[in-house]
């Protein structure tokens, strides 16, 4: 164990107090900066924060009192306890690519109809399509025809932003491995990316993430709004046009995260390229 370890280890048993016996990174899951620690009794997830923003967006969930987040153990300004989830993530569920997108588009209806009725949104910013892309912006990583698909959805983030949509808590990252799913119940995880967006943006960027292309829009659209209406709530109501602008724009900022990261490791370049090539 090196001494970052070392430290993280004690920072987590004087939360908890008691002495951690294991504690490994989870690379799938839960995040990047994620760990699965065991005590003599328990088994707990912890969740190592670099940035106050993200700790504040995480915390609002995890104190909303849904049933469908993690409990919370202990936690300080960089470090969060919370019980560990033993089910699988919805990513290794074992389903055909179409029964895989109606329990995301069935879970992410959940995720809406809890956080309109527990979580505060003045907790969290508005986002503007504009900033989201302008802000993952590197034009000397874009080949010339990803620049070219930059722009020309640019222009559509900016056509979104100047439309007056009714706007929800989102999720902004509802990939199946940030979501566990076992007999018939959902737990989410990982809400830094949370915001203040039309709902339909969150359902566009979970098509996107999880590798769905715009043919698969309509059949969302009429599903979220059943399952939606079932349970009292409102409806999306966009036009064709609307909804395949807020999927290039989710497209877009999926491929620009993922050519950021390929600085650091190659295996992204994949993921930027796979994205970038959803477009139509």
């Amino acid at each position: 164990m090196n001494s970052t370890s070392r430290q993280l280890v004690q920072d987590i048993e004087r939360l908890i107090n008691e002495p951690v016996i294991t504690c490994q990174a989870i690379r799938r899951g839960h995040s990047q900066q994620g760990f699965r620690c065991q005590t003599r009794y328990n088994h707990y997830f912890v969740k190592v924060f670099h940035n106050t923003k993200a700790l504040n967006t995480e915390l609002s969930f995890l104190l909303s009192g849904i049933d469908n987040v993690p409990s919370l153990i202990a936690h300080d300004s960089k470090l969060f306890v919370q019980a560990f989830i033993d089910a699988p993530l919805l990513f290794d569920v074992e389903q055909d690519k179409i029964k895989r997108l109606v329990l995301l588009i069935r879970g992410l209806t959940t995720f809406h109809q809890d956080a309109q009725q527990h979580v505060d949104e003045s907790q969290f910013t508005r986002l503007r399509m504009i900033d989201a892309l302008t802000s993952l912006h590197v034009p000397d990583l874009l080949t010339k025809q990803q620049s070219f698909s930059y722009h020309t959805v640019l222009e559509q983030a900016l056509f979104i932003d100047s439309l007056d949509m009714h706007s929800i808590v989102c999720h902004g990252d509802f990939n199946a491995n940030n979501v566990f799913y076992s007999d018939g119940r959902f737990v989410f995880i990982d809400f830094e990316a949370a915001s203040l967006a039309p709902a339909a943006y969150d359902l566009m960027m979970m098509l996107s993430i999880n590798g769905y292309l715009s043919s698969d829009i309509e059949e969302t659209i009429r599903l979220y709004n059943q399952f939606m209406v079932s349970a009292g709530f409102s409806t999306i109501d966009l036009c064709a046009k609307q909804l395949e602008s807020l999927f290039n724009i989710a497209t877009v900022i999926n491929g620009l995260w993922y050519l950021k990261k390929a600085k650091d490791e190659n295996r992204f370049d994949e993921y930027a390229t796979r994205h970038f090539n959803q477009l139509r």
